[in-house]
This record gives structure tokens, C-alpha cells and sequence, in this order.
């Protein structure tokens, strides 16, 4: 109720309410996308491509029938902003956008996207930290700002978010840990394969999840993103938080699942492949870094020709398009 874009039903029939948030919450995750490639640096066709990719395929572009889940999960974007914000050494500004990604994200209604997203971005935060390399003030500095403005943030939301607690901990399920029945309510086979899990996740045939279609021009650019020193810890980052993401939520088939139900809270929800939204961020970061080191590389075999290397990555570009379109 208190989710501020929902006056948009004040004022249109819910019907248009509805495909009116649903296009402003793509372009938001698209925009943000690109402000996000852009601060880290790079080239206008990576930004375009990390948009693209970030905003037009995937789990978030596809949820415009459960609103909740669309909403809550498309402030991963902007907040993921305001955290290269803090490793960069800018305070306040990142402080307050947190705040608001945190708020806007939990009044969203959909507490186990708003979780995940709080994973995601102190992922995000030690890898950006990791290239920046400054000391350890500067580490203290950015932790306390990425605590402190998802505090503040869960204080502006705390109108919705308390009497939701309240009722949390009076309901049949409560707050509590889950079994692994009730958190694979649709079952899950113990017994598969890796390899079996990982290919059901990515067709999405039958898990009831949109497909995870990545598309082989951005998979083949993927590994060129761990070429560059400057963006590598970043690269790296985003491939290894979407592994893990990938073995989460292919369930108990992997070890790794162990780590999964020992962070806090992440046991309390069901379904724990709704966490790959966050795999659809990871793969445009990297997708996006792999295409300026493309970009790049032309350009040196070209002996310095910064048009060659621009033609490239928008021809690029433009193949990935067609691809996500086709």
C-alpha cells in the first residue's frame, strides 16, 4: 500500500496500472544498468549491452504478472549505483540512494527478493573494494555506509515493515527456518545430477521459472571481462556471485547449498531458484566488461584505431539485440 509508484492505480484502471509499472520498473533496471557500466567506466556500447541484457531478458523483465516480485527485485540496480558509490569513496549521496533502493525494494512487498538484493549488493561492495584497493579506513568507511543505508532504509519502511514482522510471527509458518520439503514445495530430486539441475535452471522446463536464455553472443563474451586488470576484481566478482547463485538454486544437489542455509534468513523462504535475478545482473556486469575488453584489443590490433574498435562493439551490440529479439 505504501509503495509509492502505486499511485499509478489512483490514477489508471488496474489493468493499465499494472503494464504502466511493469514498463517503468524495465526501464528503471535498464537505466540504472547503464548509469552502473557507465560510472565504472566504460565504453557507450558496453553500457547500452549491460541495459539491454540487464532490463530486456531474464527473471525481472518477465514478472510483470506477480507486480511484488517485479518491484521488489528491480532496486537491485540502482542500489548496486550507490554501492560502487561507496567504494569509490563517495559518502552521502550513496548513503541516501541505498536508503532509498532498501525502502523502496521493502515496500515492494516481497521480503525474500529484498534479501537476496541485500546479499547481492555486500557481494558487490567487498569485490569493488577488492580493486580499489584503498585502506582499511576506506573499507571501514564503506562497510558503515552500506550497514547505515540499508538501516535507514528499513527505518523509512518501517510503517510497512513492522506490522508485516508482527504478522509474520503470528502466521502458521512464521519466521523460522524451513525444512527442505516446505522450501521445495513442488519437490526436488536429491538425486540429480549437477550437470541435470543446472540445464533444467537454464531451460526452465519444469521448474514453472522463465527460461534463462543468456544468448550465445553475450556468453562468448563473458570470459574476455577477466582480461582487463582494472575491472578484473569487479568481473570476477559477478562471475563467481553468479556460480553460487546458479548452485543455489539448483538446491541440494551441490554442497554448496550447505552455505546457502546457514546465512541468515535465507532459510525462511520457499523456492530458492527465485534467486536467480540476481544471476541475470551478474551475467550483464560481466557480459558488459568482456565487451569493452573486446573494444579494447580491437583497437591495440588495429594500431590505435579507436574507430575500429567502436565499429566492433557496436556490430556486437547490435547481434546481441537481434538475439534477444529473435
Amino acid at each position: 500500500v505504501l509503495y509509492p509508484p502505486h499511485l499509478l492505480y489512483a490514477l489508471l484502471p488496474t489493468h493499465l496500472g499494472m503494464a504502466a509499472s511493469s514498463l517503468l520498473h524495465v526501464l528503471l533496471v535498464g537505466g540504472a544498468a547503464a548509469v552502473f557500466a557507465r560510472r565504472v567506466g566504460l565504453g557507450w556500447s558496453a553500457v547500452v549491452l549491460a541495459a539491454a541484457l540487464c532490463s530486456m531478458r531474464g527473471r525481472i523483465a518477465g514478472l510483470g504478472a506477480v507486480p511484488n516480485m517485479m518491484e521488489a527485485g528491480a532496486w537491485l540496480a540502482p542500489g548496486a549505483i550507490a554501492v560502487l558509490g561507496l567504494a569509490q569513496g563517495r559518502g552521502a549521496r550513496s548513503v541516501a540512494l541505498l536508503a532509498v533502493s532498501t525502502a523502496a525494494s521493502t515496500l515492494a512487498g516481497y521480503p525474500q527478493f529484498t534479501v537476496y538484493i541485500g546479499y547481492a549488493w555486500a557481494a558487490l561492495l567487498f569485490a569493488l573494494l577488492l580493486g580499489e584497493r584503498p585502506p582499511l579506513a576506506g573499507w571501514l568507511r564503506a562497510g558503515a555506509g552500506l550497514l547505515g543505508g540499508v538501516a535507514l532504509g528499513a527505518l523509512l519502511a518501517a510503517p510497512q515493515l513492522l506490522p508485516a514482522l508482527e504478522m509474520s510471527s503470528l502466521g502458521t509458518k512464521g519466521l523460522g527456518g524451513l525444512s527442505l520439503g516446505e522450501m521445495f514445495p513442488y519437490g526436488v530430486d536429491i538425486r540429480a545430477s549437477v550437470a541435470g539441475a543446472a540445464l533444467e535452471l537454464l531451460s526452465g522446463k519444469g521448474s514453472g521459472d522463465l527460461a534463462l536464455s543468456f544468448g550465445y553472443v553475450g556468453l562468448a563474451l563473458v570470459p574476455f571481462s577477466l582480461l582487463k586488470r582494472r575491472h578484473r576484481s569487479l568481473a570476477f566478482g559477478a562471475i563467481v556471485l553468479g556460480l553460487l547463485v546458479l548452485s543455489f538454486a539448483m538446491g541440494p544437489v551441490t554442497p554448496l547449498f550447505e552455505l546457502y542455509l546457514r546465512l541468515p534468513a535465507l532459510d525462511s523462504f520457499r523456492i530458492p531458484r527465485r534467486i536467480l535475478f540476481v544471476l541475470d545482473f551478474c551475467f550483464a556486469v560481466a557480459a558488459a566488461l568482456g565487451l569493452e575488453e573486446l573494444r579494447r584489443l580491437a583497437s591495440r590490433l588495429a594500431g590505435g584505431s579507436l574507430r575500429v574498435g567502436n565499429a566492433l562493439a557496436a556490430g556486437i551490440v547490435v547481434l546481441a539485440l537481434v538475439e534477444l529479439f529473435a
